[in-house]
């Protein structure tokens, strides 16, 4: 009896170690896998660790590069508001200019037309004078000849000389020649002042329409042609 009670005893004992032996086993294949688990965790933290930085590292970048954007922004606005004020104050200087230059040119006009008229009454004055003196040398010069025919009817061509010279018929012609073409270029000098005085008044008209860029080139030309 004792025999029995020892060899169960015994059995009992290998089952308990048997069954010890498997639970030992399953749980060391337990402990296994929950440590590959808890490593292939601690290397999905560390990766993610890693992309956190990386992430952090881009943020920092975008935001240095926003800030140098804005900051560049900024500049180009205050820039462009600075080149809008210096624009504005270049055309109202350039625009004050212009003013002052077509009232100074309408002021020069002035003054030439005055001094063109000026001129004018001088020249008519010295060619009424010169006409007057054409008409006496014209009138001297008619009546030496007819004196000469009468005296050549009277008396024949004998001692015809002696009275009329022949030399002062031709020194009246002379003067007579001169005096016409000194006239004829007087009336072409005061045509020329006509013309020019009276395009002053128009040169003016274009000045106050069309602005000083346009009517300084007349201006200059017509400088040009008085000197």
């Amino acid at each position: 009896e004792k025999e029995s009670i020892i060899e169960k005893l015994e059995r009992e004992l290998e089952e308990l170690k048997t069954n010890w032996d498997s639970q030992v086993a399953q749980i060391s294949k337990e402990t296994v896998s929950k440590n590959l688990q808890i490593q292939a965790q601690q290397e999905v933290v560390v990766k993610m660790k890693a992309e956190v930085v990386a992430l952090n590292q881009d943020i920092e970048r975008y935001k240095q590069q926003l800030s140098l954007a804005i900051e560049k922004e900024e500049s180009l606005e205050r820039a462009k508001l600075q080149g809008e004020l210096e624009w504005q104050q270049r055309c109202e200087n350039a625009e004050r200019n212009q003013y002052h230059k077509s009232e100074a040119l309408i002021q020069n006009l002035s003054t030439a037309r005055e001094q063109a008229i000026a001129a004018l009454k001088e020249k008519e004055e010295k060619l009424c004078g010169l006409e007057v003196l054409l008409s006496t040398v014209t009138l001297e010069r008619d009546q030496a000849c007819q004196q000469l025919r009468l005296l050549k009817v009277k008396q024949g061509t004998v001692g015809v000389s002696e009275h009329f010279p022949p030399a002062d018929i031709q020194t009246l012609q002379q003067q007579n020649n001169i005096l016409r073409s000194v006239i004829a270029e007087m009336r072409k000098e005061m045509e020329t002042l006509n013309i020019q005085a009276a395009s002053f008044d128009d040169i003016k008209m274009k000045i106050q329409n069309t602005g000083i860029t346009n009517s300084a080139v007349v201006y200059f030309l017509l400088v040009i042609k008085l000197i």
